[in-house]
């Protein structure tokens, strides 16, 4: 499936502004899941702009606006062709055994993936025998899928699992933050990871009208297996990978400072579509 992506990032100020730095994590990953076709990055005010690749391998695209500005637009357009159509078939080779020290960052709890009591109570409810660690993780899946809501206004991107947990609601970030958290309590290697997710034919999905984000958890017959539980899908070719990181805060789709006292508001819209046909438009305020 090719799927092509616009996203909108639009930051208005009160008050003019200058200096303005922004690390941009938006471009897609090249892998074995998917391939990047295209790929442009449109800064305005006009920037120059330089790109490096962070320790979890995203490629971080960099801009600095140094003249007083009220407005900075950022805009991306990307096409991926996406290879994972069975996410369940094994490799005929097997993946490669994950060492201990690439294991290690996504078995620790650290900022919003915390371990409280709640999250240990889910890990053991699902800890899985031997024999089935793929269907307690479904499972796991449906079971935050099931038992709690979704609700954009419930949190922020600063919430906690601990939050989440006491809220019983949520969006597609804190599902995934918590999914890693009961992973992680039961010594299974889960990693954070962020991009998008084009509709389904027939199926109402969450997180198609901006960023997405699901969990990918180690498992040594298939390699890194994605799990959305806001959806309470196996991540396959519908799913876009931009960024991987222990928890959102390693892979923000902005991240930036400036130089001013003004109020500062965020306006982003994404639109995906496969190559023949639009599924999505629509902004959101944050």
């Amino acid at each position: 499936m090719i799927i092509e992506t616009i996203h909108i990032t639009r930051f208005t100020y009160d008050a003019p502004v200058v200096e303005s730095t922004m690390e941009i994590r938006l471009a897609p990953l090249s892998d074995v899941h998917q391939r990047v076709l295209e790929f442009e990055l449109l800064v305005d005010p006009a920037s120059r702009t330089f790109s490096f690749t962070d320790g979890f391998q995203n490629l971080v695209y960099c801009c600095n606006v140094l003249d007083a500005h009220d407005t900075l637009t950022l805009k991306t357009r990307s096409r991926v062709q996406t290879l994972l159509a069975n996410p369940f078939e094994r490799p005929a080779h097997g993946p490669a055994p994950l060492e201990a020290v690439d294991a290690w960052p996504y078995l620790q709890f650290r900022g919003p993936v915390d371990a409280g009591p709640g999250v240990e109570q889910l890990g053991r409810e699902f800890t899985p025998s031997s024999e089935d660690v793929l269907g307690s993780l479904m499972a796991l899946m449906l079971a935050i899928h099931t038992d709690f809501e979704y609700q954009p206004d419930a949190t922020t991107v600063s919430s906690t699992v601990s939050d989440v947990l006491q809220l019983k609601q949520g969006v597609c970030q804190d599902f995934a933050h918590l999914m890693i958290a009961a992973c992680r309590h039961m010594k299974l290697p889960a990693r954070y990871v962020s991009g998008y997710l084009v509709r389904s034919s027939g199926h109402e999905n969450r997180g198609t009208e901006a960023s997405h984000a699901w969990c990918e958890v180690w498992l040594p017959d298939l390699g890194w297996l994605g799990f959305d539980p806001t959806n309470n899908l196996v991540a396959a070719d519908s799913h876009v990978r931009v960024g991987i990181g222990r928890d959102y805060t390693d892979v923000p789709p902005t991240r930036g400072i400036h130089r001013g006292l003004a109020e500062e508001q965020v306006e982003v819209s994404v639109t995906t579509k496969r190559i023949d046909a639009t599924i999505h438009s629509g902004p959101v305020l944050a």
